[in-house]
Order: C-alpha cells, then structure tokens, then sequence
C-alpha cells in the first residue's frame, strides 16, 4: 500500500470493512471496530492518522506505538495475526494500516477484550448474547455437535438393538423417516 491508497481509502469514507482513527490514542476503539468486522465476517482495516472526516494527517510512530498495537491483539480470542503497514507522508509522519484478513466461516464469534462486537455500516456495538447467539448456533450446531463427530473405537456390536428401532420409529412417527423403513443395524448404520 502507498500514499494514493490510503487517500484513495479515506475519500472512500468508513464503512463495514474500513476504520479512520485519528491516532493510536483511540486503539481500543479501533480494536472494537476489528473485531466487529470479523464478526460480519469481513477483511477488516483501519487507518490510524486518518480523521472521521477522511483527512489524511497521519502521526508520530515509535516503537511504543507498535508495541502498543501488538498488546491490543494480545487481547482477541481467538487469536488474529494483523497485518500493520506504515506509510509515510510528506510531513514525517505516518498513517498506520492496520488489516486483517477475513476470517474463514469456521471461526468466531470473535471477542475483544472479553468482549464481543459487531459492525453495521460503519458503527460498531456491543454484541448482545441473542444475536451472537442466532448468528454462529448454525454454524456450531454443524460444526461441533457431537453427532457429527466420528465415533473412533465403535463397533457395530457396541450399539444397542432396541435404541436402534426406537430412534427409527421416532423417525418414522415425525415423518423424518420412510415408514416401513428397516430398523436393522446393518441397514440403518
């Protein structure tokens, strides 16, 4: 990224993917803002020395500022790995680009902080437990129920004859199952 990127980012304005802070001084907020768009699923950036305005001012960075960057992502669960670019402009300072990529649909909820957050446009807020919880129960009913994990060491003979045909009539009653359906072990597993 270079000079005309960033001021092509701040004439673009903050949206649910893009942040301007003013400087590092606001890094908790911004810290809240990131995990909001990884919550919405998005590559998340945010520019610090950019006003909310899109004023390109940029600020001083030393290595206080990085390190203070780095014990900020210490605080997310799980863990992000940001990407941090300095770009500097023609006054000496710098605008600070700091990304992450998008998150893959197999992790989150994210927290900051102990906290989750979530994006709409270019606000960011406290995630409530009931949509936190509406927002990734499908995704960890799939991925982490215990029924679709592999039953390592069973074996057919483990599995009992008459919880087999109780479960198959279950089905069957509710319409999940074709009536007339075999209630074997060898035919249902």
């Amino acid at each position: 990224m270079n000079l005309a990127d960033v001021q092509a980012l701040a004439r673009q304005g903050e949206g649910i993917d893009l942040e301007f802070k003013k400087s590092t001084g606001e890094l908790d907020a911004a810290a809240r803002s990131l995990c909001g768009m990884l919550n919405a699923g998005v590559a998340a950036t945010v520019l610090f020395g950019v006003t909310p305005a899109g004023q390109v001012r940029g600020q001083q960075v030393s290595e206080k500022t990085l390190e203070e960057i780095a014990s900020a992502f210490a605080k997310f669960q799980p863990a992000v790995s940001p990407s941090v670019e300095r770009i500097r402009l023609p006054s000496g300072t710098d605008v600070l680009v700091v990304s992450v990529a998008a998150p893959k649909s197999s992790v989150g909820p994210f927290l900051f902080d102990g906290r989750a957050f979530l994006r709409k446009l270019n606000t960011t807020r406290a995630a409530e437990y009931d949509e936190l919880y509406s927002r990734f129960r499908d995704q960890v009913w799939n991925e982490r129920s215990w029924d679709s994990l592999p039953a390592e060491g069973v074996t057919l003979s483990d599995l009992d004859d008459d919880e087999i045909g109780a479960a198959v009539a279950d089905g069957q009653r509710s319409a999940r199952i074709p009536t007339g359906s075999s209630t074997s072990k060898a035919d249902v597993v």
